[in-house]
């Protein structure tokens, strides 16, 4: 995206300038999702725990002030625990997952002295993750090969088309509002 906040005010990346940024993230749940609709619990298991860790490694690049080019490469490290058979089960799943490419448009020419501004994006995401990624799973008949679940998957096996908006606007001298947004569209329905 090529924004950078700071005391100074807005500033963004000239033509042929290069930026790279490390992002990481957590999150931590016993929520299911199926769809858009939270399942409190898995309908088989009780007790889920799901804890995922994620780094992004990006780099971007400006052809010109107003267009850009983002690379991202995320590195994952999912954990997902139950109750079964009145034990806890724990498997895990890690690895790179699927890079991102989007191409980034500022709407007005961030040249020009601005207290706002949006920018639109649009790219891929290519199946670089490990969709088939597995575990030892503990049974009734001893230890056992399986997937892993696919919330700790590092991949979805699918290509995707993302979508992504950023905008900024100064409110008062250096507080500025800021808004972000990213969708992705994947038209395969299932994974492996």
């Amino acid at each position: 995206m090529a924004l950078s906040l700071g005391a100074e005010g807005v500033s963004h990346l000239e033509g042929g300038q290069w930026e790279a940024s490390v992002n990481y993230r957590y999150l931590e749940t016993a929520d299911g999702y199926i769809g858009d609709e939270v399942w409190s619990q898995y309908p088989d298991v009780v007790g889920t725990r799901i804890w995922i860790h994620s780094i992004d490694l990006q780099v971007t690049y400006a052809f010109t002030p107003r267009y850009s080019a983002t690379l991202t490469m995320p590195f994952v490290h999912g954990e997902y625990s139950s109750l079964n058979f009145g034990t806890r089960q724990t498997t895990t799943a890690g690895g790179l997952g699927d890079i991102r490419l989007m191409a980034n448009a500022w709407l007005l020419d961030p040249a020009k002295p601005r207290d706002g501004n949006i920018s639109l994006g649009v790219g891929v995401k290519a199946p670089t993750g490990d969709e088939k990624a597995t575990d030892t799973f503990q049974t009734t008949t001893g230890p056992e090969i399986r997937p892993v679940d696919v919330s700790i998957q590092p991949g979805d096996g699918g290509w995707g088309l993302n979508l992504e908006l950023v905008g900024y606007q100064k409110i008062i001298d250096q507080l500025y509002g800021y808004v972000s947004g990213f969708y992705l569209i994947n038209p395969r329905e299932e994974n492996d």
